[in-house]
């Protein structure tokens, strides 16, 4: 049996997965007569390769029961995703590194503070999304003609923990 234990997030631990949404140690422009800080292009969305682009959508997540069974992983070949959570709480996250399929000895945990968003690199492998309470996010994936989900089911026994 394989035990998950997520860590903290930060920009080092995850680089080689995908990018963290963040604003600290960030510059931005004041907009709005004062009443806005505007912090562009945080994060790079890969999404037109073959002519895909990209669409914003909101998923509905449930919040999940721990220890969770992690039985299988899927990744995206053509794009990246973003997930940014619409409600201040934190979230949980499962990858495993870039490979043809997935390294089960890789596998990592990792929470995702309160106030962060996450982007996949395109053929990541993920777990879906781990919501730790009932909340919506803002999803920014690729859309377009080509499929663009693999998923991978296996046997091990693999519990992510909080």
């Amino acid at each position: 049996m394989i035990t998950l234990k997520p860590v903290l997030i930060n920009k080092n631990n995850f680089k080689k997965f995908g990018t963290l949404i963040s604003v600290s140690n960030k510059k931005g422009k004041v907009i709005n007569n004062g009443y806005a800080t505007k912090f562009s292009n945080l994060v790079n969305l890969n999404a037109f390769k073959n002519k895909g682009s990209p669409a914003i959508s909101i998923f509905k997540a449930k919040k999940r029961k721990f220890p969770l069974t992690i039985d299988h992983l899927e990744m995206h070949p053509l794009s990246s995703q973003a997930f940014i959570p619409l409600k201040n709480k934190k979230f949980i996250c499962c990858v495993c590194p870039i490979s043809k399929k997935p390294n089960l000895k890789k596998i990592k945990a990792f929470i995702i503070p309160e106030d962060q968003g996450i982007v996949y690199n395109k053929k990541v492998w993920h777990f879906p999304l781990i919501a730790t309470d009932n909340m919506n996010f803002l999803v920014i994936e690729r859309i377009g003609k080509y499929k663009n989900l693999e998923r991978f089911y296996f046997n091990e026994n693999i519990k992510l923990k909080l």
